[in-house]
């Protein structure tokens, strides 16, 4: 009854160490993979959605691949203007500001834009 007991304890302690684990890094700026997973469950739970905002740390939306121009026109409807495209980066402009918005593809069937305002 020990041993049950034991391997028990040893369970729950992997489990809250798991979880603590997971809570510190989502805490953590730089980790954006739980953003990117909630966006992909939401934008799957919604069919009719063609994009999904998805941190509010940064300026950042996921679309499923083929859908940029949907991408552009949110990103006008927010008051941002596109102005050029520099590889995987689109600048778009605002009140004299410019931001640069880079999109990744996930998958081979997710693209992830996010903001940049350090230009």
């Amino acid at each position: 009854m020990t041993e049950n007991k034991n391997s028990k304890f040893q369970i729950i302690k992997w489990v809250v160490g798991a979880v603590g684990l997971l809570i510190l890094a989502k805490s953590a700026y730089d980790l954006k993979f739980f953003d990117l997973l909630s966006g992909i469950i939401r934008l799957e739970s919604d069919k009719d959605a063609k994009f999904k905002k998805i941190s509010l740390k940064t300026i950042s939306f996921i679309t499923r691949e083929g859908d940029e121009e949907y991408f552009i026109e949110e990103m006008k409807n927010l008051g941002w203007d596109y102005t050029a495209r520099y590889g995987r980066g689109m600048v778009f402009a605002k009140d004299g500001y410019e931001i640069l918005m880079t999109k990744l593809g996930y998958f081979g069937r997710y693209n992830f834009y996010e903001g940049h305002f350090d230009l």
